[in-house]
């Protein structure tokens, strides 16, 4: 197996136009691996170049050395090579224990071993009674029972004050708030409601504009 190899080399600009080889060397005893490397080398410019080798030997420890053609005993420039670390899996998996149900859980030491089939199965059940009661709440009765002896909302017969119900007053409000008004600078304001059909409010009010008498009409 091979691994690809980058390394730039810059020399200057007299030494454009250079024709580069590259030799492998061990790095323990300084001595050449495989042959002269001719392939690969990209001149950029200026005398600065790059070398791609694609072939790297996987394992090879020490370095290349690079060299004017011709002149292998004169190296311009050395690039250290250390081999990218591999990693066993198969032998790193083996190694790991297979997972059991034995493992998982149980009452001595959580989650070390017991059947988690037979420690769930003894848990009891809980009941609609568990939940809600009026003496202890969330703890017991029935929650269907408790909700619907709740009362119920409505705004049409729900009164909100005096004998006016919530549905009146909303009517009475918005008339106030958005309905036509006539009678301005006199002694009677009315006021209509949404649909302009009738009077909603009519107020009997001072030249300062106090009100004295009101008449509502929310139905």
């Amino acid at each position: 197996m091979a691994y690809e190899y980058e390394l730039p080399i810059i020399l200057g600009p007299s030494s454009t136009g250079t024709v580069l080889r590259a030799q492998l060397y061990d790095g323990t005893s300084g001595a050449d691996v495989g042959g002269e490397i001719s392939t690969g080398f990209t001149e950029l410019g200026n005398g600065t170049y790059h070398w791609n080798y694609a072939s790297m030997p996987d394992g090879h420890s020490g370095g290349v050395k690079v060299y004017e053609n011709g002149s292998p005993t004169l190296p311009l420039t050395l690039g250290a090579v250390s081999p990218p670390e591999t990693e066993n899996t198969d032998v790193k998996t083996s190694t790991r224990s297979t997972l059991t149900q034995a493992n998982i859980l149980s009452d001595a030491t959580p989650f070390a071993g017991g059947n988690i089939d037979t420690t769930i199965s003894s848990r009891s059940i809980l009941a609609q009674a568990d939940i809600i009661s009026d003496a202890t709440p969330f703890a017991g009765a029935n929650i269907d029972a408790a909700i619907s002896s709740r009362s119920s909302y409505t705004p049409a017969s729900d009164t909100l004050e005096g004998a006016l119900t919530y549905d009146e007053v909303f009517r009475i409000v918005l008339s106030a708030l958005a309905g036509l008004v006539s009678g301005g600078g006199t002694t009677t304001l009315r006021f209509r409601d949404y649909a302009d059909s009738k009077d909603r409010i009519v107020a009997t009010v001072t030249a300062q504009g106090n009100r004295t008498v009101i008449t509502l009409d929310g139905s």
